[in-house]
């Protein structure tokens, strides 16, 4: 059903979903979930999930990428983990992290039957990933990164400012970019 809004989010199963289509596909088991609603938990009950996966207590872990981020898996069976990424995402290095992602998560797959599963809701997006070639991916990111101006071809920065007081934080955003609209400013940068 259309509701006229012009404003799209984006919303995803999230690894609960995958957390407990994994219970029931496999009953016998032992399936852990680590995500960020884990780590917010108490400080008890978040010790209690990774002392389970640093003691490789699991056949399945499913988790977002913070238990690649965290090293708190030194091998495993099989590791599910929802990569989080959007096709609109202003993240020039959006494809780099899904496969440093997907690499350091096969690091981890210790057994010859183990397995990765991402879940993804634009499983298109993967389509960049050359596993037998990785110098074809870093060629054509390079490439690509080089048509848009994007590092390392420039250097980015990101400004952001902060204020309690709305009035003053927008008369002051303003003044900034009106110091960027200097002709000698801008012939020292490029704005994208």
């Amino acid at each position: 059903e259309k509701c006229g809004s012009q404003l799209m989010v984006a919303k995803g199963h999230g690894v609960q979903k995958v957390f407990k289509e994994f219970k029931k596909l496999y009953p016998g088991k032992r399936i852990l979930k680590f995500d960020g609603d884990d780590v917010k938990k108490s400080v008890n009950e978040t010790g209690k999930i990774i002392n389970e996966i640093l003691g490789g207590n699991f056949d399945i872990l499913a988790g977002t990428s913070i238990i690649l981020d965290a090293f708190l898996v030194r091998e495993a069976g099989t590791l599910a983990f929802a990569e989080m990424h959007h096709k609109n995402s202003a993240d020039f290095r959006l494809n780099e992290k899904i496969l440093q992602n997907i690499m350091k998560a096969s690091s981890l797959l210790g057994y010859e039957d183990s397995g990765l599963v991402i879940q993804s809701h634009e499983p298109e997006a993967f389509s960049f990933l050359d596993f037998e070639d990785y110098r074809k991916f870093l060629e054509e990111e390079l490439e690509l990164r080089k048509t848009f101006s994007y590092p390392p071809f420039s250097f980015m920065a990101r400004v952001e400012f902060l204020s309690a007081d709305s009035a003053s934080l927008k008369e002051f955003s303003n003044s900034f970019i009106e110091s960027l609209k200097d002709p000698a400013r801008l012939a020292e940068l490029k704005i994208i």
